[in-house]
C-alpha cells in the first residue's frame, strides 16, 4: 500500500502549524488593522512591534525588549531551560528567552486584547454602519 494513504492526506505536504505566539501576533495584526483601517500602516506597526524588537534582542543590543513588547510571544518556542549552575548562551538564537513560555505568551495576548479593545471602541467611520443619507421628512408628519 502506498505510504501516502496510510499516513494521511496532509503528511509531508508542507502544512503549516502555527505556535500560539504566532497566532497571538496574527490577532494583534488583525486588531491593529481594525484600529488604523490602513493595511500598510497595520503591517508596519506589526513589524515594528513584533519583528524589530526580536531582531534587536537577537543582536544583543536590547534583550529587555523580549520582556515588554509583543515579541515576548516568541518565548513559547523556548527550548533551553535556565539553571543557575549551567552555563548556556543566553540569546534568542540559541533558544533562550528571558521570560518563561507562558509569560511571554501572556504579554503578546495582552497586547492583542488591548488592540482588540481599541478596535471595538473605535467609532464607526463614514462607511462603518447603516446610517440614513438624508432625513426622511415623511416620518415627522405624524
Amino acid at each position: 500500500m502506498n505510504d501516502r494513504f496510510r499516513d494521511g492526506p496532509f503528511r509531508g505536504r508542507g502544512t503549516a502549524s502555527a505556535d500560539p505566539g504566532e497566532a497571538a501576533a496574527a490577532v494583534l495584526a488583525l486588531a491593529l488593522a481594525a484600529v488604523v483601517r490602513r493595511v500598510v500602516v497595520a503591517i508596519g506597526l506589526t513589524v515594528a512591534l513584533v519583528v524589530v524588537p526580536y531582531l534587536l534582542a537577537t543582536w544583543g543590543s536590547a534583550p529587555w525588549l523580549l520582556m515588554v513588547t509583543p515579541a515576548a510571544g516568541f518565548a513559547i518556542t523556548q527550548s533551553v531551560p535556565t539553571f543557575a549552575h549551567v552555563d548556556v548562551d543566553l540569546s534568542p538564537i540559541s533558544g533562550y528567552h528571558p521570560l518563561p513560555p507562558w509569560a511571554g505568551l501572556a504579554v503578546t495576548c495582552g497586547y492583542a486584547v488591548l488592540a482588540l479593545g481599541a478596535a471595538a471602541h473605535r467609532p464607526l467611520g463614514k462607511a462603518g454602519g447603516v446610517r440614513p443619507r438624508h432625513h426622511d421628512t415623511r416620518l415627522d408628519r405624524r
